[in-house]
């Protein structure tokens, strides 16, 4: 198990765009929307297309690119990570908690308190039953594990260094 980022957050808030951006800057890449939390706080995610919107492919440098299909558009369009040129990891210890956020101060990062993360984690939650008290403990064990930041979308490089910066300290 590696250490992980685990990029959280609604609809259209920038997960895509900093997960594939620090993969390209040598992160390995877990899945894109939706992970499995072990009771240990492991994760694993699945190989499933990415949904990729042409805002976050003209970020990325894929608008127009062989392989990316056409996502030119505002709606999210499936693209297989391996054409887009990433490394895979199967599971990972997460270790960063990143929550994106398009306001402020571009590509600011800020500490986020343990219980706040606790409440953005189980918001973003997808689940169609509520969250039973074991499930909350699987996500109150990461976040334990784990430093949570908000980071104001900015320059992908900075992103990366930044991440790298709080793993190496660990």
């Amino acid at each position: 198990e590696g250490a992980g980022v685990l990029v959280v957050g609604p609809s259209g808030s920038g997960k895509t765009t900093a997960s594939i951006g620090a993969a390209l800057r040598g992160f390995r890449f877990l899945t894109d929307d939706i992970v499995a939390v072990g009771r240990s706080g492991a994760v694993r995610g699945s190989r499933k297309p990415i949904g990729l919107r042409g805002a976050a492919a003209a970020v990325l440098g894929f608008a127009g690119r062989d392989g990316a299909g056409d996502v030119s558009s505002a709606s999210s369009r499936p693209v297989a990570a391996s054409s887009l040129g990433v490394q895979f990891a199967d599971v990972a210890r997460v270790r960063v908690v990143l929550f994106p956020d398009q306001y402020g101060t571009p590509g600011g990062m800020r500490a986020v308190s343990r219980a706040v993360a606790l409440q953005r984690l189980t918001a973003n939650c997808f689940d169609p039953v509520p969250l039973s008290p074991p499930d909350v403990d699987a996500l109150a064990t990461l976040v334990r594990s784990a430093t949570a930041f908000e980071w104001t979308h900015g320059p992908l490089g900075d992103l990366a260094n930044s991440l790298r910066d709080i793993l190496d300290k660990d």
